[in-house]
């Protein structure tokens, strides 16, 4: 949950559903939303499926460069609607957005707020609206891209001062660079920790089912104990089943989002390298219309070509500052959000850290209490003629004799002449 200055907002996913369209089948799922936040339906509920949630992240990533944003699902082709895949979609998805909805910045975003209010075809339409109103360069900015194109390779691109900033981001890379691979490690056994706890207790499923199998003919004492054994195996069994089930929601989902989060931020760096470039492209256009402009400048009957370079001039410039501008916003933005990135992450590490811990703990403690309830006459039950049931024509008697003693080598002063001596036959 959410809660901002007394504002509040609870973002739930349930009931996935499987539905078709003319271009396949896909998952329904259900967004309910309450929120006492001014301007909102205090309790709402929309419908969305996996594409719309895609489109939301592309248009958050868009409106707001450098910003981190929450790992949305991996996409799968194969199993993609079983219901162990259904559900851990349906979780992260959550995720996704109960994170969105606790960012200072984006929460009140009309791309976020259209996403959790409106009907489904107010959304299709806005999104259909947002995908027809992306920007396309006109033929004459084409001219004049390309044209720029060409001054920066001919010219050379313009270098950029470096600040303290950009050691922080090459700081940042590299703690990301270190930060991905152990995360890349963890996760990767994690998982193969979580399918080996699920193949256990299958395991020990068939291992209790094969002790009760053994016994099904025999009413003995043994064979009663046997039978008993083989339930606890079975009931340990079931128990290791929900903790295998825990530990892969608990352990493996979240580190998985763990690595896909870091990818994120590589985007965000990814997207302030873009906006450096693109600075850096406008101040080379600047010093290509300044360098037109002085070859005019001053030259008998070429004023109006040099007043009309000057102008170039003067909007390059333009083109620059802003350009400048958005590097700067994106550059602060990065910074901060990467502060913010490593803080949360430190609380969700501890998080997870802390249920791993518990699991285990739990799940030792009910595998005690169902070995422990397994009947003590079973542990001190010690198997005599008197314990064993025999058909009739068999004698009460131990099926086999006693084996005789073993004769100690010092008690002979020499071999005995008589073998039978020996063993005491």
């Amino acid at each position: 949950m959410s809660i901002r200055n007394n504002e509040f907002m609870n973002i739930t996913i349930t009931d996935p559903v499987k539905l078709s369209d003319k271009f396949g089948s896909y998952i329904s799922y259900k967004i309910n939303t309450v929120t006492n936040r001014p301007g909102l339906v205090q309790d709402r509920f929309v419908t969305r499926r996996f594409s719309d949630f895609v489109w939301l992240s592309k248009e958050l990533s868009r409106i707001f460069p450098g910003i981190i944003l929450p790992a949305l699902p991996e996409k799968q082709t194969v199993g993609r609607f079983s219901t162990e895949f259904v559900e851990a979609r349906l979780r992260g998805l959550e995720r996704f957005l109960q994170k969105i909805s606790n960012h200072n910045e984006i929460n009140k975003s009309e791309q976020f707020v259209l996403f959790i209010q409106a009907d489904d075809s107010s959304f299709t339409k806005a999104v259909e609206d947002s995908k027809a109103s992306k920007p396309k360069l006109p033929s004459t900015a084409m001219k004049w891209f390309e044209g720029t194109v060409n001054s920066i390779q001919n010219s050379g691109k313009a270098e950029i001062e470096r600040t303290a900033a950009d050691d922080q981001v090459d700081d940042m890379q590299a703690y990301i660079l270190s930060l991905e691979r152990q995360m890349t490690s963890i996760s990767k056994n994690a998982e193969i920790w979580v399918r080996k706890c699920r193949e256990s207790s299958l395991a020990m499923l068939d291992l209790g089912q094969s002790f009760t199998n053994l016994t099904s003919t025999d009413s003995d004492l043994l064979g009663q104990n046997i039978s008993e054994l083989g339930k606890t195996i079975e009931q340990v069994s079931t128990l290791s089943n929900s903790h295998a089930e825990a530990q892969g929601m608990h352990t493996e989902e979240p580190f998985d989002e763990y690595v896909r989060d870091i990818i994120s931020v590589r985007n965000a760096i990814q997207q302030r390298q873009d906006k450096r470039s693109a600075y850096a492209d406008a101040l080379t256009d600047v010093q290509v219309k300044q360098n037109a402009y002085k070859k005019l400048s001053g030259v008998s009957g070429k004023e109006d070509q040099a007043n009309q370079k000057q102008q170039l001039v003067v909007k390059a410039q333009a083109i620059a500052d802003s350009a400048k501008l958005e590097y700067d916003q994106v550059s602060e933005r990065l910074l901060r959000e990467f502060e913010l990135f490593k803080y949360q992450k430190a609380i969700d590490l501890k998080n997870i850290l802390s249920k791993f811990i518990e699991n285990q703990m739990n799940y030792y403690r009910k595998a005690e209490e169902s070995w422990l309830s397994f009947s003590p006459d079973a542990v001190r039950l010690s198997v005599t003629p008197a314990n064993i049931r025999f058909d009739d024509d068999f004698p009460s008697a131990p099926l086999f004799s006693p084996p005789p003693p073993v004769p100690n080598p010092n008690e002979y002063t020499s071999f005995p002449h008589d073998v039978d001596d020996m063993i005491g036959v």
